[in-house]
């Protein structure tokens, strides 16, 4: 598959449908050799239910978007919501397994902070076993801050938890104080 151009746009209902389409292909593709076929199976039956989806699509409170190919098609997707904390909370970020190097989750994640202006940092949960997608959070400035355990009915998902402050307040940023420039910055010359 190749990439030539694509756009991202607002999830609508008409688009519910093919949105669960390819959540439930992107899981299966990346989890076949790593989970049993009944987690898959129920993992993507209960958190890819198009009654659950199209309520996210219609719900003002979450930021939906799909990217569409030159053919219309959707080969992405992301969604997250913002915390009175103004925390994002990142509840998925999909792509197509074949469209994986052409940049698309990096500019969904973009969409996703721009949207959401005043939040402070991303908060998401990722499966511990999928090194890729916890690599290119990592390449991408996330930093693991712990891990958790999702129950879906009777499946257990262990998940790593990964944060990135996205706030671009200058004032809230903290100085290292073992830092060098920092210590010559507080202590002028004398140091």
């Amino acid at each position: 598959m190749v990439m030539n151009s694509y756009v991202i746009k607002k999830a609508s209902p008409s688009d519910v449908i093919e949105i669960k389409k390819l959540l439930v292909y992107v899981w299966t593709f990346t989890f076949q050799s790593i989970l049993s076929p009944y987690t898959i199976k129920k993992v993507t039956s209960v958190c890819f239910d198009e009654g659950l989806l199209a309520s996210q699509v219609i719900d003002k409170t979450i930021a939906f978007f799909v990217v569409r190919d030159e053919t219309d098609k959707i080969v992405g997707v992301a969604n997250a919501r913002e915390d009175e904390n103004k925390v994002i909370i990142l509840n998925r970020l999909y792509v197509h397994p074949a469209l994986h190097e052409y940049g698309i989750g990096k500019k969904l994640l973009d969409e996703i902070i721009k949207y959401f202006q005043g939040a402070e940092k991303i908060l998401l949960e990722v499966l511990e076993n999928n090194v890729d997608s916890i690599e290119f959070y990592l390449k991408y400035g996330f930093r693991i801050t712990g891990t958790n355990i999702n129950i879906i009915d009777d499946v257990i998902l262990h998940v790593k938890v990964m944060e990135k402050i996205v706030s671009s307040n200058k004032e809230k940023r903290v100085l290292d104080p073992t830092n060098e420039c920092t210590i010559k910055r507080l202590l002028g010359n004398k140091y």
